[in-house]
């Protein structure tokens, strides 16, 4: 049975100009997992930007550093 996912994301981004400010490059990676326990449960997890990169998409506003989300789903 295909109970297990697992995934994940890179992004590489050089710099750039944002009006007259020139933004560095950066890379991000995300990882993502999920578990089907049963027919009614199934859990996933989820790690974002785990390079802990410090980036702005435009200037003067940074993106979230490394965060981290569980959930579960139930179906009744």
């Amino acid at each position: 049975r295909d109970n297990m996912n697992v995934g994940f994301t890179f992004s590489a981004k050089s710099g750039r100009q944002d009006g007259n400010r020139s933004l560095d490059g950066y890379q991000t990676l995300d990882l993502r997992a999920g578990y089907r326990c049963s027919d009614k449960l199934s859990v996933n997890l989820a790690l974002t930007n785990i390079l802990d990169e410090d980036y702005e998409l435009a200037y003067g506003y940074n993106s979230p550093r490394s965060q981290a989300m569980l959930s579960a789903t139930f179906v009744f």
